[in-house]
């Protein structure tokens, strides 16, 4: 029938013994990172979610997908500006934006 492609739509994370969760929130357009009983907004750039991660040293253990027709005109290949869609390439991080954050920060 068409063209299917798997969008990024969350993640399982772990670190030292604690479970978070971040995922999507399409009506808000932006990353939400679930936390026991806290939540709260990680912005709408996959960029900052990544460093997030990273910083973190959080480890992604699922990841949930949906699958959406070829982009076209109305449905867009991007939401909100971030990179959480299966062609962008998300894997690809630029080290020097990385590096430029400090790594020795705790973000927990």
């Amino acid at each position: 029938p068409g063209a299917m492609r798997a969008r990024l739509t969350g993640l399982v994370l772990y670190y030292a013994r604690h479970y978070l969760a971040l995922f999507w929130h399409t009506p808000s357009a932006e990353w939400l990172l679930f936390d026991d009983g806290r939540v709260r907004p990680l912005g709408t750039e996959w960029l900052a979610v990544l460093r997030y991660l990273v910083q973190g040293h959080l480890q992604p253990l699922l990841l949930f997908y949906s699958l959406d027709a070829a982009p076209t005109p109305q449905n867009g290949a991007r939401v909100g500006g971030s990179a959480h869609n299966a062609e962008d390439k998300a894997g690809e991080v630029d080290q020097e934006a990385l590096e430029d954050e400090d790594a020795d920060d705790d973000v927990h």
